[in-house]
């Protein structure tokens, strides 16, 4: 079995992506991507022998759809890395060592208190190096959960933030959020404007973006284009009504 046998599967990234793929290159495409997933680095060889067996394909067949298929990846020092799945990638193994951190810490407390050493009054750290005692497991234990009470949690953020950052490989929540409203107040919508224009800049990006600035030029751009096409039909809708009229008889 692979070592992360779950493979995480966004459906609007994907399907948004993949537009233009018919049903063979789609799953030539899928084929890669689980293939690459199970592998340790999260990778295939740049060999065209075994990247048409991953795919199922006999190698014209391959040949024929590389060039499609080469394009969701980034083929670099005889390998070929797809940027969203190495993400995936990274994010799984981040959140198993913190359910391992988790687990180790729960294992202790539980055997603490198996052995009855909660019934003793826990001192604080500082408490029992100021009394010149060395303070025990248990002690430490209750301190550092206390300090865990009292660091303030992260604000959640808002449906349409975390979809951006999706979309756009941000690692860490953008400092301009505040741009949202911005184009909001402009008349764009989440899925119509913002999210395709963030997903078609976040391609041509070398490195995960830190602002949603990097995008706003973008967005205004197309609203506006939108807005000229709206207008373009409507001189269109008034030519073609007033062509309908009847003549007037004097």
């Amino acid at each position: 079995m692979a070592e992360f046998p779950a493979l995480p599967l966004w459906t609007d990234a994907y399907l948004g992506d993949t537009t233009h793929l018919t049903t063979i290159e789609h799953g030539a495409y899928l084929l890669l991507l689980i293939t690459a997933w199970r592998t340790s680095e999260c990778c295939l060889p740049d060999d065209d022998r075994l990247l048409a067996r991953y795919a199922r394909m006999n190698g014209q067949q391959w040949k024929r759809i590389r060039p499609i298929i080469e394009a969701f990846f980034v083929v670099d020092g005889g390998q070929w890395r797809q940027r969203r799945l190495t993400d995936e990638r990274e994010s799984v193994q981040q959140h198993r060592a913190r359910q391992s951190e988790k687990g180790k810490a729960g294992a202790v407390a539980k055997a603490l208190k198996k052995q009855g050493r909660h019934k003793a009054p826990a001192k604080s750290g500082l408490a029992s190096a100021e009394a010149g005692v060395q303070p025990d497991a248990s002690s430490l234990l209750h301190t550092q959960e206390e300090k865990k009470e009292r660091t303030p949690k992260p604000p959640q953020l808002p449906a349409d933030a975390r979809s951006v950052m999706e979309e756009g490989g941000f690692v860490s929540p953008p400092p301009d959020l505040a741009l949202l409203k911005d184009w909001y107040a402009l008349g764009a919508t989440l899925d119509q404007d913002i999210l395709p224009v963030v997903r078609t800049v976040s391609r041509n990006l070398n490195k995960p973006p830190f602002k949603l600035k990097v995008f706003d030029v973008a967005i205004r751009e197309k609203l506006a284009a939108d807005q000229s096409e709206i207008e373009r039909l409507r001189r269109i809708a008034e030519r073609n009504d007033l062509s309908r009229q009847p003549a007037s008889s004097d």
